[in-house]
């Protein structure tokens, strides 16, 4: 039983550290990651939640140079 849950583990992080990732190239936008992973927008909402990502400077806008 525990590679089962050493896999479980492993592939919970892989799917928050991709779905990290994406949320940064879209720079927060939950509807355009979705399109990206090929999954409903709510789907990625739910993953955000379950997953704890709250949004972070590099995933909202661009900072302005002044």
């Amino acid at each position: 039983m525990e590679a089962d849950t050493s896999l479980s583990k492993t592939m919970h992080y892989c799917e928050k550290y991709f779905l990290e990732e994406v949320l940064r190239q879209t720079r927060g936008n939950q509807s355009q990651a979705a399109r990206l992973l090929g999954i409903t927008a709510r789907s990625v909402y739910n993953k955000v939640k379950e997953y704890h990502l709250e949004p972070k400077p590099e995933f909202g806008r661009a900072k302005h140079q002044e």
